[in-house]
């Protein structure tokens, strides 16, 4: 029975299901059933499934599995890298709560 979901932030969510979009694509591109590539990434066709469907129970030992068995590697990115925080929403409301407190201080 998989794990239950972790609750996840919906840019995060949407990080996942277009990861696991890349992954299919990248698949079936390569002309690889579902089948064996779930094979060569030594996992069931089922768990290959719901990482292409980006579902966050699965654990990351398995996307990166699921990555490498098709000659891809995951990596991740700095997140206080200048390009990555500009749209940030938790740094935005980080930025308002600081505002806040800033006026109740003054």
């Amino acid at each position: 029975m998989p794990a239950a979901a972790p609750v996840l932030p919906p840019h995060a969510a949407e990080q996942l299901a277009r990861l696991g979009q890349r992954l299919r694509g990248h698949r079936k591109q390569q002309g690889v059933s579902a089948v064996a590539a779930a094979e060569a990434a030594g996992m069931s066709r089922v768990t290959l499934h719901r990482i292409e469907r980006g579902e966050p129970s699965v654990t990351i030992g398995a996307w990166l599995a699921a990555a490498e068995a098709q000659g891809l590697r995951l990596d991740l990115q700095d997140s206080l890298a200048p390009e990555a925080t500009a749209d940030s929403p938790q740094l935005k409301k980080l930025e308002q709560r600081i505002g806040d407190l800033e006026r109740r201080l003054r």
